[in-house]
């Protein structure tokens, strides 16, 4: 007895520590074909070091979990975890002792008989870790106990993503039918992303919009993700390498992060619409961009630390999952067939947010649901093929609609060609009788000619009177000036008309003496209605004009001036100025109603024609239409008291004439041919070329010969300032020319 106290006391003085038994642990109790239950309450645990031995001296320091969730500690750190097992049953059985997990940074399994510890399974030995993935999916291990038979285990585990360490204990139906069950479902989610890329892909092809395409890219990513997240990538070969297998988690991870966005740019047309998000967008798409270049470097060229790696790409697909739900519901506002997108994204962020709480330990509490990445998925691809088929769904009415359109305008456009056939009939008609009129005026002209030559014949006997008879001389002149302007009228209408409305003869011409001859005409008839006529004119007014146009827009002026003035004076001014030749008219009638000149001035060069009830007469549509012809403009200003008529017309000779030759015209306008008119019958031209006549003078004859196969007529002496004149201009270039004018 004394030997004993002896010995006791010995052992307190000097700490001797009574050595540990796995007796100590909970025992976890196992029936035959039955699964364990309550793991969690016997499950013990410590926080050692990194590099620390396994030993039977562990047993001492196991603490319980404290937590709901089996997580051990917090990430990074290395945890060793006890578990003792007895069959209590009558017959010997067999139990898989499971983690869950298919990768992980460090798992070392020993098995504890008395004070020896057994290694069981050590996942760096690569070829071990393939035996367990190859036989059974996952880290596992088989548990065989006889009647009985008790048994206690040892796991020493550090990973970088989690803490979580799911340990079960479950017969073999059960372990099996869980591992079939989850590859059931990592396959449907692979299906269904399969599915939803071919759909992207038709709708793509449907309608040519390449956000679908991002969708299909970002599914495939998912998919491919999945089948890592699941452990089937280093179940199927990426064991061997830790390296590649981390990088190909981050990469397909943050590509998924990456599609998506790209699709929610275009689906929403950020860059326009959301200018400020779509910045956002691109810079959080340029920090993907960098995770997935620095995951890749990492397989050759380990730069920075892996769990500073994995910590930014959760973090990374965190924002991502926020972003999401963001996206979908701006995009229902355009186009509310979204609405499943919202759904399935918002789900998938909820499950986002929840796992990185759940793995990162910021609430040791919280359950992880892992394996809720399959359904969770699956929805998601639900929730996108359902938006998909709405697409589809929307773009088959789309086109029914189309074609219902479609088909009202055929037989609109049916009907509108019943009508053009008929209107061209019309045209044909109308056409004739113009070409009938124009074939009568033509005659007309003719024979009023021979008139003109017997007024001729008359002036020329005439003059060729004594002196005696001198008195006759201002009837005379009267008569000359008179016939001299008729030719003009219809010399020009003929060449006119022949060209559809558009030819011009240009010759330098001093319009003193043709103001002039017209006065002469007007002045009789101004003084026998008592009204002063007044025409001042700059002398030697050179202007590069077509005379016989400008007679006439001058005689018509004239002619309503005097008109509609019953007393009082009528008074004709004409001047350069610049490059621009003004005439001005001015009266003291009765003036022009003021709805008239409104539209007049805001139709100057319009092709516009007035309505009937305005009254406006032949006189002013003759005004408008040499002044258009001539590529000139005009003023009218009238207050009941009188009008002011000020017409505005291009002369580029009005400071200068430089004459030259034919060449150097040619130089300055190589789009035009020029003709000369002794060539004119012989047609030894291009006939589909932009031809310019050049004649001796711009006669009747000339003209008419001219207007055969030109709208213009140039008259010797030649001018390098022709090819300046905007009629000129636009004979050689593309209509757009016609926009220089005085306007």
């Amino acid at each position: 007895m004394r030997l004993v106290l002896a010995l006791l006391a010995m052992s307190i003085l000097f700490g001797c520590a009574i050595p540990a038994r796995a007796a100590d642990l909970p025992i976890v109790a196992l029936h035959p074909d039955t699964d364990a239950t309550e793991v969690r309450d016997a499950i013990r645990y410590a926080i050692v070091a990194p590099d620390e031995a396994v030993s039977v001296d562990d047993l001492q320091r196991l603490e319980a979990v404290e937590h709901a969730s089996l997580q051990f500690g917090t990430v990074g750190q290395t945890a060793i975890v006890g578990l003792r097992l007895k069959n209590v049953g009558d017959t010997a059985d067999t139990w898989f002792l499971s983690t869950g997990r298919g990768s992980v940074d460090l798992l070392q399994i020993y098995r504890v008989d008395g004070a020896t510890v057994s290694p069981v399974f050590d996942n760096r030995d690569r070829a071990s870790l393939g035996r367990s993935l190859a036989d059974y999916q996952a880290i596992a291990t088989e548990v065989r106990l006889g009647a009985g038979e008790e048994a206690t285990y040892l796991f020493k585990f550090r990973d970088t993503i989690t803490s979580w360490m799911p340990i079960t204990v479950s017969t073999y139906g059960t372990f099996f039918r869980e591992r079939r069950a989850n590859i059931a479902m990592v396959s449907a989610v692979i299906v269904g992303s399969l599915v939803l890329v071919f759909l992207s892909m038709t709708v793509f092809a449907s309608t040519g919009r390449r956000e679908f395409l991002w969708l299909g890219a970002a599914e495939l990513a998912f998919a491919l993700n999945t089948f890592h997240t699941e452990g089937y990538s280093t179940i199927f070969g990426l064991y061997r390498w830790p390296a590649l297998a981390t990088a190909f988690g981050e990469v397909s991870r943050t590509t998924f992060c990456l599609f998506m966005i790209q699709f929610g740019r275009i689906l929403l047309q950020s860059r326009q619409a959301h200018p400020r998000l779509d910045l956002f967008l691109r810079i959080v798409m340029a920090a993907g961009l960098g995770l997935v270049v620095l995951a890749l470097l990492q397989i050759v060229l380990p730069t920075v630390p892996a769990m500073a790696l994995r910590t930014a790409g959760w973090l990374y697909l965190l924002v991502t999952a926020l972003l999401l739900p963001v996206l979908a519901s701006l995009s229902i506002r355009s186009t509310p067939t979204n609405w499943p997108l919202l759904v399935g994204w918002t789900v998938v962020a909820i499950y986002i947010v929840h796992i990185t709480i759940a793995i990162s330990g910021l609430l040791p509490g919280l359950p992880v649901y892992w394996h809720w990445l399959g359904p969770i998925g699956f929805f998601e691809c639900l929730m996108a093929s359902l938006t998909l088929a709405l697409h589809l769904r929307h773009l088959y009415t789309s086109r029914v609609k189309a074609e219902r359109v479609a088909r009202d305008a055929l037989l609109s456009q049916l009907a509108l060609s019943e009508e053009t056939a008929r209107l061209a009939e019309e045209k044909a008609r109308a056409l004739s009788e113009v070409h009938a009129r124009d074939r009568l005026l033509v005659g007309s002209a003719h024979d009023t000619r021979h008139v003109l030559h017997a007024l001729n014949t008359a002036v020329y006997f005439g003059k060729s009177q004594s002196a005696s008879q001198s008195s006759q001389q201002p009837l005379i002149e009267l008569i000359e000036s008179s016939a001299r302007h008729l030719e003009d009228i219809i010399s020009s209408s003929i060449s006119v008309t022949k060209r559809e409305g558009d030819f011009v003869a240009l010759s330098v011409v001093d319009l003193a003496p043709l103001l002039g001859s017209l006065g002469s005409i007007y002045e009789p008839i101004a003084r026998k209605n008592g009204i002063e006529l007044t025409i001042e004119c700059d002398p030697e007014c050179a202007a590069l004009i077509d005379d016989a146009l400008f007679a006439r827009l001058t005689s018509n002026l004239l002619n309503n001036a005097l008109k509609f003035t019953e007393a009082g004076r009528v008074a004709v001014t004409c001047q350069n100025r610049g490059s621009l030749l003004y005439l001005v008219v001015t009266d003291t009638g009765v003036g022009i109603d003021r709805t008239i000149a409104d539209w007049l001035n805001d139709n100057v060069g319009s092709a516009a024609k007035p309505a009937p009830e305005l009254g406006i007469n032949t006189g002013w549509r003759a005004i408008r239409a040499i002044t258009e012809l001539l590529r000139g403009s005009y003023l009218v200003d009238s207050d009941g008291q009188g009008t002011s008529i000020e017409i505005v017309l291009p002369n580029p000779a009005s400071s200068s004439v430089t004459l030259c030759r034919l060449q150097d015209l040619a130089r300055a306008v190589p789009e035009l041919t020029f003709v000369a008119m002794e060539d004119v019958d012989d047609g030894d031209f291009d006939s589909s070329a932009r031809i310019a006549v050049i004649a001796d003078n711009s006669d009747a004859a000339s003209r008419e010969a001219a207007a055969s196969v030109s709208s213009l007529l140039l008259s010797r002496p030649l001018c390098i300032e022709m090819a300046d004149h905007p009629y000129v201009r636009s004979q050689g270039s593309n209509p757009l020319a016609l926009a220089a004018s005085t306007n």
